[in-house]
Formats: C-alpha cells, structure tokens, sequence
C-alpha cells in the first residue's frame, strides 16, 4: 500500500459509511441478523442534540506521486463515556472496526494511540470493551496492549460477566417478579 492514514473525528456525513461497516462488521462477527440500526438513527444519536456516542474514522488516503489520488474511510471506533463506581471514568469501545484489506497495518495501534488521547484529557481511567469468544485475532490484539480478559485471565472470585436485557424484556419480567 503507497498511502497513508488520517485519524480524525467522524461527522455527520460519514454516516452512511459508518452505517455500511457496521454492517459488514455484523456480517464478520457472524450476527448479521442481529443489525436493526439505521442511518438516520446514527445521525440524530451521534450528531444531534444529545450525542450517545463519539467515533473516529480512519481514511486511507492513496499517494500517486506528490498527488493525494482519494480517500476511503477503512476503519473506524465508536466509544461512550461511562462511569464505574468503584473506578471512576471509563471509556467504553462499543465497536471497533477495520476493513479485511487493512487489518495487519498496525492502524489498530494507530486507532488506541488516538484513543490514549483521549483518555488522557478526559482523566479517564480505563477502556473497557467486549469481544466475541470466536474471535482470537481481536483478543490477542486487545492482550498485546496489556488488556485483561476478565472472563478467563482472573482468578475464578473475580471474574465479570456481561448482561444484557432490552427494555421490553425487563418490563415484561418485572411485572411477573
């Protein structure tokens, strides 16, 4: 590859694309069923009055000669800023995407070193995140950056499991409780 890559805050125009590689992301994670979003929901979520999520984007800009010849979005993180009561701040990596072509270029890295960023202004504590079990290419990723896979690499008596319930699943069940 004879280009580069540019790191920078998604906009409301990326969307689409946004959109696009989230679904190929479902399709990767082998859930593509499982995608309800839409596009304008990605638009008023992200970039309206309140934004739920922040993203970054990785174009790969093509070099030919002293040229940039075009731009293409080939990555992204979508993330959200939490709290953890016994920690404090958290960041939250709710995907983390890089399309097959440029996976192995080390814009993983490149992706986290802009996140450390942002960690760092905002006196965040830790990230947190969630892979699928399948997936051992994004958990040695995440290990190599001295992640902890609470699932496995803790003692049994601190080990975390991740729920989750939609809202009409816990109405229903609170109403027979």
């Amino acid at each position: 590859m004879a280009g580069k890559y540019i790191l920078r805050e998604a906009c409301i125009d990326d969307c689409r694309v946004i959109h696009n590689l989230l679904q190929e992301l479902t399709k990767y994670d082998k859930k593509p069923e499982e995608y309800e979003n839409k596009i304008e929901t990605l638009m008023a979520d992200g970039f309206g009055e309140q934004a739920w999520f922040k993203c970054i984007v990785a174009e790969y800009v093509e070099n030919n000669g002293n040229t940039e010849e075009s731009k293409e979005i080939v990555g992204f993180v979508m993330y959200t800023f939490g709290y953890d009561g016994w920690k404090g701040r958290v960041l939250n990596i709710t995907d983390l995407y890089i399309t097959q072509e440029h996976r192995a270029t080390k814009l993983g890295h490149l992706i986290l070193m802009r996140l450390a960023l942002i960690v760092e202004a905002n006196k965040v504590i830790k990230i947190c995140g969630i892979v699928s079990d399948w997936n051992t290419g994004a958990r040695r990723f995440y290990s190599a950056v001295g992640a902890i896979d609470y699932s496995t690499e803790v003692p049994e008596a601190q080990r975390q499991h991740y729920f989750a319930a939609s809202w009409e699943s816990i109405k229903d069940n609170l109403k027979t409780t």
